[in-house]
């Protein structure tokens, strides 16, 4: 592929402009928060957008679909998928779980086999320690 076909391609290959970051980078910066890109194209890969589906499918539960009532309750839906007040476990999930994703991707699997390599951490077998013996 020749990267020199276009603009785009000419200038992003420039150091000046690679290093150059956005103005929405430099004001978060300078309040000294993280600022993190996420892949549009993978939601997988954000821990957020797992966040997120949590809210809405609360939302879909509780809601009875008019605009006026989920605006009202709106932060109810979404401090439940991760409650203000308790730990940040349902958060620290959906964190470990996209980094899963991107461990698996980075191992080149596909979509299928990363899904079952994930499945190994997030499926729950009950196994109990009280049990019924076979010898009396």
């Amino acid at each position: 592929e020749n990267h020199c076909c276009c603009t785009r391609h000419l200038l992003t290959s420039q150091s000046n402009f690679s290093g150059q970051k956005t103005a929405i980078q430099k004001v978060v910066k300078e309040v000294d928060h993280k600022f993190e890109l996420y892949s549009k194209f993978y939601c997988e890969w954000n821990w957020i957008e797992h966040y997120w589906g949590a809210a809405k499918r609360v939302a879909c539960l509780n809601c009875d679909y008019s605009f006026k009532s989920l605006e009202k309750i709106l932060l109810s839906f979404l401090d439940s998928a991760s409650p203000v007040a308790g730990s940040r476990t349902m958060i620290k999930r959906f964190y470990k779980k996209t980094w899963r994703y991107i461990e698996a991707y980075s191992k080149f699997l596909d979509a299928k086999d990363a899904d079952a390599e994930i499945k190994k951490f997030t499926s729950r077998i009950s196994k109990s320690h009280r049990s019924i013996g076979t010898h009396e």
